[in-house]
Order: structure tokens, then sequence, then C-alpha cells
């Protein structure tokens, strides 16, 4: 059907890239307009804004045209980018543009779900490495307690060899182990007070 020019609405456009109109211009005078543009119900323009600015360009008051119902926001943007897509290059900035726009009208909370989603994510990591840093100072403070037994096995075994208890060899042996055991819990003790430093140190350095 023929529509006139002037009953057809433009509205924001998606595609502002529309170089090439004079020689779709030229295309359209020598073998007419071989694919009409697409309206909706309103007459507003869906697919063919080169095509109806060539037709402009060329003087036309009408131009064929095809009506279709696409009463929603989804299927109008649909229409429009399948068609671009096919007959023009668009930019790599026009088609995210373009996709984007209609990804956030088939899912309008998309966005929302998303970022609530990394901010768990977040949360979730930073949770878990609180608690394993907590777990960490639990394990150095009950590990660093080998030290005690190491103190109070050499005290043990000193008195047990004086009293004759023992021989010497086996207070070797003991002394040995209490050393060991000394030197293990005394680690983790290093490790526990250095864990309490850093963890009382970082509310200073935040309020500085």
């Amino acid at each position: 059907m023929l529509v006139h020019i002037s009953d057809i609405t433009v509205k924001k456009r998606i595609r502002k890239d529309v170089s090439g109109i004079d020689e779709l211009a030229d295309s359209i005078r020598k073998y007419g307009l071989l694919t009409p543009i697409i309206l909706d119900d309103d007459y507003v323009l869906l697919a063919g804004y080169r095509r109806l600015q060539a037709a402009k360009r060329l003087g036309w008051t009408s131009i064929p045209a095809t009506v279709v119902d696409a009463s929603d926001k989804i299927g109008r943007m649909e229409i429009e980018l399948e068609e671009n897509v096919q007959r023009a290059n668009f930019t790599e900035e026009e088609l995210l543009e373009g996709y984007a726009a209609l990804e956030k009208l088939k899912n309008p909370g998309l966005l929302r779900r998303i970022g609530r989603k990394i901010k768990n994510f977040f949360a979730v990591i930073f949770e878990a490495g609180r608690q394993s840093r907590a777990d960490k100072r639990r394990k150095n403070a009950l590990l660093s307690l080998t030290a005690l037994f190491g103190i109070a096995l050499a005290i043990l075994s000193g008195v047990l060899h004086k009293g004759g208890y023992i021989s010497y060899v086996l207070l070797t042996i003991l002394n040995v182990v209490s050393a060991a055991a000394f030197l293990y819990g005394l680690f983790f003790f290093i490790r526990f007070t250095a864990g309490s430093k850093k963890k009382f140190s970082q509310p200073d350095r935040e309020e500085n």
C-alpha cells in the first residue's frame, strides 16, 4: 500500500549512521523501491529509515509501505534491529546500544538482579575470608600450647631423672622431644601474636 510520507512518524532512532543515502536514492530512481518500508498501525516507522530518507530526497510524497501489528515495544525494536542488521552495516556501538535496549525491555529487572548477584558473591567471599582468618588464629592459638607441653615435659623429665626413676638415655630422649615441642609451639605462638597485631592495627589505619 502507498502511504503519504507526511503521515509517517519517525521516533527516536536506534540507528544514527545513515550514510549512503545518495547512493540509495540513485538506486531507487533507477530500479524503484524494491522493499517497502515497515510501519505499525499508527504509521510509526519500524524499519526502512534510509529508504524513507532516500524517497524524501527524490521528492516523493508517498511511499510503498507494509503495515504490521507490532503494538508492543519489544516487537517494534526486534523488527527494526533485524531489518537494519540485514540491510546496512551497524557500527559496534549501535548494535550494543540496540540490543542492550531490547534486553532491558525483555528483562527490566535483569541489571538489578545481576548487581545483587555480584554484591552477594563478594559478600560471601569476604565472609569466607574473614571466617578463614578466624579459624587460622584459633588453630595457631591451640598449637602454640605445645610450647607449654615442651616446658612441662622438660621439667618432669629432670625431676624423674634426679629421683632415679629414668635413665640418662631416656632423659636425653625426653629432652629432645620437649625441645622439639617447645620450638613447634613457639612457632605457632609467634604466628598467633603476629595475626593479632595485624587484626588490631587495621582499624587504626582506617581511622587515619
